[in-house]
């Protein structure tokens, strides 16, 4: 398979259209679609963040990624750790410049919460029993909240927001117990090890 292909793998590419498609959602609860600019803009940054957080994700995940994911392109040798690095920084610089172009409160979301705390995770909560998970939860809930930001229209979002932390739990603690061996293998502690 040429090369593309699996620097487009590294980037998830079925969570970038989910996370578009929630902002879509969102867009539809706040009555937003008359509203274009904002919206193309919001989900190049949602999309942009999650594609900079999956390829980090990446970088700092190869050695469980060995044992756990041994197709993902950083273990096969076909993507570079330093690579996924700079893809991973350019996506973050393209939200960043990209979300200064909506409102002060959808920067604050995006730029002073979200962002760092997917960097954050990445590096330093990743394997920390719970607060790892609950660190992931918060990042997909705020993407709910950031839409309303950006619409400026936070109550509709709540509900979706909290919804979107739970499911969310859920799904990472269950990630976690289908990754009890390679994370073992590094010395992590991640709550079903625990």
């Amino acid at each position: 398979m040429p090369k593309l292909f699996y620097y487009i793998k590294l980037l998830r590419p079925l969570n970038l259209i989910i996370a578009g498609f929630s902002v879509l959602v969102a867009t539809s609860i706040l009555n937003g679609f008359n509203d274009t600019s904002t919206i193309i803009t919001t989900i190049l940054v949602v999309v942009s963040y999650t594609g900079g957080a999956n390829a980090l994700n990446d970088s700092v995940d190869y050695e469980t990624d060995m044992i756990n994911s041994p197709k993902r392109p950083i273990p096969i040798g076909i993507v570079t750790k330093n690579k996924a690095l700079l893809i991973s920084f350019i996506l973050f610089l393209l939200g960043t410049v990209l979300c200064l172009q909506l409102t002060n409160s959808a920067k604050f979301i995006g730029i002073i919460i979200s962002m760092p705390l997917m960097v954050f995770y990445s590096t330093h909560l990743k394997g920390k029993p719970l607060i790892g998970n609950i660190a992931v939860s918060l990042v997909l809930a705020l993407s709910f909240l950031f839409c309303g930001a950006a619409h400026q229209n936070f109550h509709p979002m709540w509900l979706p927001s909290f919804l979107a932390f739970g499911l969310t739990l859920l799904r990472e603690i269950v990630k976690d117990i289908a990754d009890i061996k390679g994370d073992l293998s590094v010395g992590l502690a991640t709550f079903p090890i625990v």
